[in-house]
């Protein structure tokens, strides 16, 4: 077989018969932000995990709720709830009214059997009155002294200055507490001399239940209609003055955080404060359900309690409210430390 190339053949892919037919280029323009804005897209997911996962091993990040110091307010005396004059979440004032307890009647004229045995003696209803003010009296001075002890040990310089607060804290609850059964000896005695009385009826006495400190109705235990002894638990109070930050903590690094120890607390609404560790790790509790996610285990943590040296505004002190907590490292106090710290309140900001 013989092949013969013909010298006319075209030299240029473009010509064809002499003529030249120009071809469109293969592949055409296209702006490159384009394909920069895919491959931002699709990467993404995998950049927030990543940059989730660097924050935790950097930092030493915890979980944790806004807890407020907590008062129980119990009946003065035995009666049926009349009125309530509060909600859960209102702020109440101090000596503020909250329920009101109506005295059952005395029904002398038909006594039976089963309201013979319910009937109060006054004595006994005194005497367990005078030995809880007895008892609430004995822990006012054991504060007192706690408090006295610890601003003796910050003006050596052995402790700090937010076991003080907290030593502060402790005080004025129980001040408050023993102010709430002078109250009650107070409201009780009248109710009590009326029902010792033969003759004396108590239908239609009142015994009006005050706020003993300002805060927020955190829970009410009766409802209207209801019929409570005295000393029953009627509703719970937190103070909005003194709230702390309960934080769940790995046991791997708990043991290095002492009292006083530094940390950033981040609320939901992404504003920051500077709180400090009040006492030493002492209880561990397994993990509220609230603060894992829903297929989440329920780890054994180590609890610690941190409180601000500044007021926080009230629209963050709402108990049970759950925030993020991290623990600064010693080196952050050194001339690098400020930046340092700032990077790692951004991994732990981030989501």
């Amino acid at each position: 077989m013989k092949i013969e190339f013909a010298r006319g053949a075209r030299t240029s892919p473009e010509t064809i018969g002499g003529l030249k037919v120009p071809y469109a280029p293969a592949k055409r323009d296209a702006p490159r932000w384009r394909w920069y804005l895919i491959i931002a897209a699709v990467t993404s997911p995998a950049l927030l995990l990543a940059v989730g996962m660097l924050g935790s091993l950097l930092t030493r990040s915890a979980q944790g709720s806004v807890m407020l110091d907590q008062l129980e307010v119990r009946a003065l005396a035995a009666g049926r709830v009349d009125k309530i004059a509060v909600e859960v979440g209102a702020d109440v004032a101090s000596d503020a009214s909250l329920i009101t307890i109506r005295s059952l009647a005395d029904t002398r004229s038909s006594p039976s059997p089963a309201s013979a045995g319910t009937r109060t003696n006054p004595s006994s209803a005194t005497a367990a009155i005078l030995e809880e003010l007895a008892l609430r009296t004995r822990m006012l001075t054991l504060a007192h002294e706690r408090r006295d002890a610890i601003a003796a040990l910050v003006t050596d310089g052995a402790a700090t200055a937010a076991e003080l607060r907290e030593a502060d804290y402790a005080l004025d609850q129980a001040a408050a507490a023993e102010l709430q059964v002078r109250r009650s000896l107070t409201a009780a005695q009248p109710t009590l001399a009326r029902a010792a009385s033969p003759g004396d009826s108590i239908d239609g006495g009142a015994v009006l239940e005050r706020a003993p400190s300002a805060g927020k109705v955190l829970d009410i235990f009766v409802t209207p209609g209801e019929i409570v002894r005295a000393g029953d638990p009627l509703l719970l109070i937190g103070i909005n003055a003194s709230p702390k930050v309960v934080a769940y903590v790995p046991p791997d690094f708990a043991t290095q955080i002492r009292a006083g120890s530094p940390a950033t607390i981040f609320f939901a609404d992404g504003t920051r404060a500077r709180a400090s560790v009040t006492e030493p790790a002492r209880v561990t509790r397994r993990m509220p359900a609230d603060l894992v996610d829903s297929f989440g285990m329920r780890p054994m943590m180590v609890v610690l309690k941190l409180s601000t040296a500044n007021p926080w505004p009230q629209s963050q002190a709402i108990h049970g409210m759950p925030v993020s907590i991290r623990f600064h490292y010693r080196w952050e106090d050194g001339i690098a430390g400020p930046l340092a710290g700032r990077l790692l309140d951004a991994l732990t900001a981030a989501p």
